[in-house]
């Protein structure tokens, strides 16, 4: 018998460590009666990853006794917090595409495209779930600690999730506001099913260039200006965090293209959208990129020095000093976007729009 549950999933999820897991265990705004389960989960795709290119995933989760599969689609506009979802319970080992309701089969058909599907990855998560009420809303917290598992690959899983059960995004994204964001507890748009394709296939995580927008004839012009600027703030949370953890240039870059997006936006619709809060944001998005600049500029020109010096100009010594630069700079890009203050901007970014 199919179940369903809700078409849409709205969470947010936030990558901790395992000491700052903890220490949210005993937030007082996350308190709340303990469910504690664990949740082996395989996702599936075909080789050639079809799903995940057409941005949805499928899972079958093993919970005791209990078998649901699920598959989730990302529909575009609040594709960071928001996405299509369907869940249907699981006779078997193996997902089974006639059990979830024909608009669910008609997705998952097209992605297909007649390829076959296969396991990809195995999570093993220890779950402790609490549902909690902020403002007038309900939101279910799960508390992740586990492993992503490959053949013999393995990666730590250590997360926060924040899932609307009833309410206002609003009153979730303000919940997350007031939590130690910093280093330690930081915004997330990785999903376990994107870990898990990257763990099979030995792929290194990359930098995303912004989708191409979708706004339909006859958006009002509010509601547009609100799909470009969650389109902004999806392609940087895409990108920053690969700047964090390895210092990626094309991911600075496409840091600073989102923000110069947004940017742009705010000036576009500027006689829609202004209010109090606007100048503070401008200032500091404005801070943020100037932050981001030298790192970028600095790649650019060392590229430019080592062209040069394949063409037999004597530039060696230039390009060492420009190297050491541009290090600095990412390191300072880096700090700058670990800090519970940039955390803090994401998130008030995200409860203005």
């Amino acid at each position: 018998m199919t179940k369903m549950l809700s078409p849409f999933e709205t969470e947010i999820k936030l990558s901790a460590d395992p000491v700052m897991l903890a220490e949210l265990r005993l937030h007082p705004l996350l308190r709340g009666e303990d469910r504690v389960s664990t949740l082996v989960t395989t996702y599936y795709d075909t080789v050639g990853g079809k799903l995940r290119r057409g941005g949805a995933s499928l899972r079958l989760r093993m919970e005791g006794d209990r078998r649901e599969q699920t598959l989730k689609l990302a529909p575009g506009g609040k594709a960071s917090v928001r996405r299509n979802e369907w869940n249907a319970e699981a006779a078997g080992d193996q997902p089974d595409s006639s059990a979830f309701p024909p608009a669910a089969q008609t997705v998952l058909i097209r992605l297909l495209d007649g390829g076959l599907l296969e396991p990809v990855a195995t999570t093993t998560v220890e779950r402790t779930a609490r549902r909690v009420h902020c403002g007038a809303s309900v939101v279910d917290v799960a508390f992740d600690l586990g492993t992503v598992s490959a053949g013999l690959r393995e990666s730590p899983v250590c997360e926060l999730e924040l899932e609307l059960v009833e309410g206002k995004l609003a009153d979730m994204l303000g919940l997350a506001c007031q939590l130690p964001l910093g280093p330690d507890l930081t915004w997330s748009v990785r999903s376990k099913a994107e870990r898990s394709h990257e763990l099979a296939y030995d792929l290194a995580p990359s930098a995303l260039r912004a989708e191409a927008l979708k706004i339909p004839a006859g958006t009002h012009v509010a509601a547009g200006f609100q799909i470009i600027a969650w389109s902004c703030l999806t392609h940087l949370l895409a990108n920053y965090p690969l700047v964090i953890a390895s210092g990626d240039t094309e991911a600075v870059h496409q840091s600073r293209v989102s923000i110069r997006r947004l940017r742009a936006a705010f000036s576009l619709f500027g006689d829609v959208i202004d209010d109090r809060k606007l100048p503070v944001l401008r200032a500091e998005l404005k801070a943020v990129a100037s932050a981001l600049g030298p790192a970028r500029d600095l790649d650019v020109l060392v590229r430019q020095v080592a062209e040069a010096n394949r063409n037999g100009a004597d530039g060696a010594g230039l390009w060492v000093h420009l190297d050491d630069l541009r290090e600095a700079a990412v390191q300072s890009a880096q700090k700058m976007l670990s800090t519970g203050e940039f955390q803090r901007l994401l998130f008030e970014l995200a409860l203005w729009i």
